[in-house]
């Protein structure tokens, strides 16, 4: 039984003792669909979420679908590769290192963390961030790795979708870009929803 159900009956029972009642009474335990929603209904803000009979912690509401955790990379030798699309996946920028910085907001050491993507065909492509699974003042940008390690920064956005990010770019077949997470100061950091569509 979920430890959440046996302390509301606790807390009942107590309730009915106070009150001169039977501690024998009958107490209903609401149905497995009444406890899910009842969580689902908690709204923004922490929650508690039902995995197969266990119950874990969110920081913010999710959308429908949630992503696969695939935790971005800390430099672009060490990014984490998107081998196709549409891609959707969920990363934390907390207890990585400041690496790089780009051209849109303010730096002031936050940490970042990078991802890699070779392109299998030409066109745009729409990068984002905007999701209630993202919990910090986000910066992102895509650069493009020119070989001999050069590399030519081809978008950048700060607060695109209020304080989150995201950019629309022109991608080429065959190049590889690399997509960086990041904020404004270090001590903006947390979890995050990335999302590459074609467009």
């Amino acid at each position: 039984m979920p430890r959440f159900v046996v302390l509301t009956v606790l807390i009942l029972t107590a309730t009915q003792v106070e009150a001169g009642t039977s501690v024998l009474q009958s107490v209903p335990l609401p149905s497995k669909d009444q406890v899910r929603a009842s969580i689902e209904s908690r709204g923004r803000g922490r929650r508690l979420v039902m995995l197969d009979g266990a119950i874990s912690s969110d920081m913010r509401s999710r959308p429908a679908t949630t992503s696969s955790v695939m935790q971005g990379g800390d430099t672009y030798a060490s990014a984490t590769v998107i081998t196709s699309l549409p891609f959707n996946a969920a990363g934390t920028t907390i207890g990585f290192n400041y690496d790089y910085d780009a051209s849109c907001g303010v730096s002031d050491g936050a940490p970042d963390v990078v991802y890699s993507y070779t392109a299998e065909a030409t066109g745009e492509y729409l990068i984002s961030l905007c999701s209630e699974v993202t919990d910090f003042d986000t910066r992102m940008w895509v650069v493009r790795d020119d070989g001999g390690g050069m590399y030519t920064e081809i978008d950048c956005n700060d607060d695109g979708c209020n304080l989150l990010s995201k950019v629309y770019v022109s991608i080429v077949a065959g190049s590889t870009y690399y997509i960086v997470i990041s904020a404004s100061c270090e001590a903006d950091q947390g979890s995050y929803e990335l999302s590459i569509e074609s467009l």
